[in-house]
């Protein structure tokens, strides 16, 4: 018989597994969709009032990143590509300790910070972008 903490491991190991095929996926789609030749989403902001909210052009880097163009995954949108590597050994981490059940990738305790310093950053990003022609 299985007790609270079997059970919250089997789901810990379970939600890894489906993060990680999900992340595979995605990255999967955005190489064969190729936003930097296809169109997939329209930016309403961009669109009407002439202004980039803070993911126009994360689609494009994300093409270049994952095709290993730097340069120009840089230029669409450099927020996405600098914060990339971090967000992947964050990700990768979590997806380790969440299959094997244990701590084997030390993450620190206080998760929460990762989303909340990601999304202050990009919301800077995206309000900077507007006021300076070096950051596109």
């Amino acid at each position: 018989m299985t007790d609270g903490a079997d059970k919250r491991t089997a789901f810990g190991r379970a939600a890894a597994i489906a993060f990680t095929a999900a992340a595979i996926a995605a990255v999967v789609f955005v190489i064969i969709a190729n936003p930097a030749e296809n169109t997939l989403i329209e930016c309403a902001i961009n669109k009407k009032l002439h202004l980039h909210c803070p993911t126009c052009g994360a689609t494009r880097a994300a093409y270049y990143f994952f095709t290993f163009r730097f340069g120009k995954a840089f230029y669409y949108h450099a927020f996405f590509t600098a914060v990339s590597p971090f967000a992947a050994f964050v990700a990768a981490g979590a997806a380790v300790n969440g299959i094997a059940g244990k701590k084997i990738v030390p993450l620190p305790e206080f998760r929460w910070v990762y989303p909340v310093v990601f999304l202050a950053g990009l919301l800077l990003f995206g309000i900077l972008r507007n006021f300076t022609a070096t950051i596109y």
